[in-house]
């Protein structure tokens, strides 16, 4: 048996709180929650429960002399317990809803995670009779939603300690979401945030023949524009007015789901060295070349 869904599900109830007498001692509204394969409870007005149905003695293995009153809390985590217990009398105390998460001890002694939802039931005359709620095992969700935690865990820590400088743009507008700390050392400034790749243009950069760079001429956008991968190399200016040579390699971040262009990544490189290098060597070439002229002419 699973925890299912929310306590306005339950059929006959149509999302309204049972009225004085019914919830839980209704022999008809019993017969209903108890065939439901969902847990459903309800309390008295000081807080004990009176009901719980079927679902959750054949979930949690415990009987109805174990469970009611206070035993229910027996079933949850000991490391749950308090902060569980506290959200319900504090939901009790104030006459309102709540909602918590905490684990849940199935029958075979495992402990798996559960929701537990509700909200207050009043009488006709507006009295205040208990809380009404469901339990809703969510262990495959919390499990999904811990891999993604370590996932995004791994994922930040490369991102932050790669020897290469990383931005990252969302589409289609190409907003800027992401920088590393690389990248911030290689440009001498702040990510910039730029809004769409309009606003690239408050990068300053410069082609080989002196052009200043246009925002949508970045590897960055023309990457989230084509859905292709893209490079360039740029004279930039860093934040102090010294310029560097980078060269930038993007490409388009795909949705898994359509296929889409949900973005773009570029990874940038101080190649200022290398430049210097080539530099050298078209002089040291273009040197030798001359000197092997006038050999010649010799």
């Amino acid at each position: 048996v699973r925890p299912g869904v929310s306590p306005q599900d339950v059929p006959g109830r149509g999302g309204a709180a049972p009225a004085e007498g019914r919830a839980g001692n209704d022999p008809r509204f019993r017969r209903i929650a108890d065939q439901a394969p969902i847990v459903l409870w309800t309390t008295d007005p000081t807080g004990a429960c009176t009901y719980l149905n079927g679902a959750w003695y054949a979930y949690t293995g415990q009987s109805e002399a174990e469970a009611l009153g206070f035993g229910w809390l027996t079933a949850v985590h000991p490391d749950d317990r308090d902060e569980a217990e506290r959200v319900f009398r504090a939901a009790n105390a104030s006459r309102g809803p709540f909602r918590t998460e905490y684990r849940l001890r199935r029958a075979d002694g495992v402990y798996r995670w559960a929701i537990d939802l509700a909200r207050p039931r009043f009488g006709a005359g507006g009295e205040f009779l208990g809380l009404v709620g469901s339990v809703i095992d969510i262990h495959v969700r919390r499990q999904v939603e811990e891999r993604l935690r370590q996932s995004e865990a791994r994922l930040k820590a490369v991102f932050e300690t790669v020897p290469v400088g990383i931005i990252i743009s969302e589409g289609p507008s190409g907003r800027v979401v992401a920088g590393n700390p690389e990248i911030e050392r290689i440009l001498g400034h702040p990510v910039i945030h730029s809004p769409d790749v309009a606003a690239y243009k408050e990068w300053v950069a410069f082609h080989a023949d002196g052009r200043r760079v246009e925002g949508h001429e970045y590897a960055l956008a023309r990457a989230l524009s084509s859905g292709e991968p893209a490079e360039g190399e740029y004279h930039y200016q860093r934040g102090d007015g010294t310029r560097i040579w980078i060269r930038a390699i993007g490409n388009p971040i795909r949705d898994a789901e359509t296929g889409g262009v949900a973005g773009s990544v570029v990874a940038v490189r101080d190649v200022e060295r290398e430049k210097r290098a080539e530099q050298a060597l078209r002089r040291v070439t273009g040197a030798l070349a001359v000197e092997a002229g006038e050999r010649a002419r010799e």
